[in-house]
């Protein structure tokens, strides 16, 4: 896990983070998940899948499959 300021180790599955998770937190990727409310901007790719700029300049891949819901909701909380 990834915060702004530090690294933490967590053993489990994502999905099993995602169920003890608020809910502005989403899947991007079958190894990322972020809070909606750390995301700056969303680029396409010309492969269909896309790239999360998020607020502290890190990139998160954003995959085909999760990238119809989280624009979805990224638009939702704008």
């Amino acid at each position: 896990i990834h915060t702004r300021t530090q690294q933490y180790l967590k053993r489990g599955t994502l999905k099993e983070l995602m169920a003890q998770l608020p809910p502005q937190f989403i899947r991007t990727h079958r190894s990322h998940v972020v809070n909606l409310y750390a995301i700056d901007r969303i680029q396409n790719k010309p492969s269909g899948s896309a790239i999360i700029q998020l607020s502290g300049g890190a990139q998160v891949a954003l995959s085909k499959g999760y990238k119809q819901d989280v624009k979805a909701r990224f638009e939702q909380q704008a």
